[in-house]
């Protein structure tokens, strides 16, 4: 198989594939690596190909497991190429309080902290929605300790507790909108009367979305799901701005870095070579904003 295999030190590779019968024809792949044992082919993910417009193939209704299967390719892209991830839902998984539905709350929590990097991520939901998770824990006898030890879910259980403790300041009628700018992340904001439900990538000027009314939770019943690209300050305006006027959200920079690539020849030959990171993503028209 010819391709490139580009490692985002020490964190991500990238496996470039060309298709020989369809020239000009491409698909990218990734998965975090950790040391050399993981530079193989392995537990990829397709997170791009050339010839797949994403706007208009994920547009229509979907099975609730075909929405997450749509969802956990878009994370792989955002986790692997993005700036910024927003997770915008009121509920994860359902909200009634049963035995089976707190066992799949635990189980959803546990698939976000799984596939999304949580050091890039932004979690917008409802206070009831973060203590149904704790809530489910404490049944199984986990406690609020334990979900603060859980894995990469550690940060955004401790700031969703300082979220549920900050003291909102006082609204004056008629006073401007006093603007809080989140730096860190992850964060959890809350917001108790929304319904909408979108997720989104930033990339440089470009705000991927995935907008529809599916949650995040499993089964045959159906959900529509539409996937758009929009201008950085459109997306502010038309989704973030409205859910929470009173937040600013710093974009971190894209940043570039050489890339060691192993290239794989039709023959199967392997050879060494370096690249910046720019440069392959503007070559696998990955690029969004940012220069070379």
């Amino acid at each position: 198989m010819a391709g490139q295999l580009y490692i985002r030190d020490p964190k991500w590779l990238l496996m470039k594939v060309h298709e020989p019968q369809k020239p000009g024809k491409y698909g990218v792949y990734s998965k975090p690596i950790f040391n050399e044992r993981d530079i193989s082919s392995n537990g990829l993910h397709l997170i791009h190909h050339s010839g797949v417009d994403l706007a208009t193939s994920i547009d229509g209704l979907y099975t609730r497991d075909e929405a997450i299967t749509i969802m956990n390719t878009c994370f792989k892209r955002w986790d692997t190429i993005g700036q910024l991830i927003i997770v915008a839902t009121p509920f994860v998984g359902f909200s009634q309080k049963t035995q089976r539905n707190e066992k799949q709350v635990v189980k959803y929590w546990q698939w976000l902290g799984d596939v999304l990097d949580m050091d890039k991520t932004v979690f917008i939901t409802r206070k009831s929605t973060f203590t149904l998770r704790k809530n489910s824990g404490a049944d199984r006898k986990q406690d609020v300790s334990f979900l603060k030890e859980w894995g990469k879910l550690n940060k955004l259980t401790v700031k969703a507790d300082e979220e549920a403790a900050r003291k909102k300041p006082r609204k004056r009628k008629n006073a401007p909108i006093e603007k809080r700018v989140i730096e860190e992340y992850p964060a959890v904001l809350y917001n108790e009367k929304f319904h909408a439900k979108f997720y989104a990538g930033v990339l440089g000027d470009t705000v991927e979305v995935l907008v529809g009314s599916y949650n995040v939770h499993e089964g045959v019943g159906l959900e529509n799901l539409s996937f758009k690209r929009y201008p950085l300050p459109d997306f502010l305006e038309k989704y973030t701005n409205r859910l929470l006027p009173e937040v600013t959200f710093t974009i971190p920079e894209l940043e570039d870095c050489q890339a060691t690539m192993l290239l794989i020849d039709k023959q199967g030959k392997v050879s060494i070579d370096c690249k910046n990171r720019f440069k392959f993503l503007k070559e696998c028209d990955l690029l969004y904003g940012g220069e070379e």
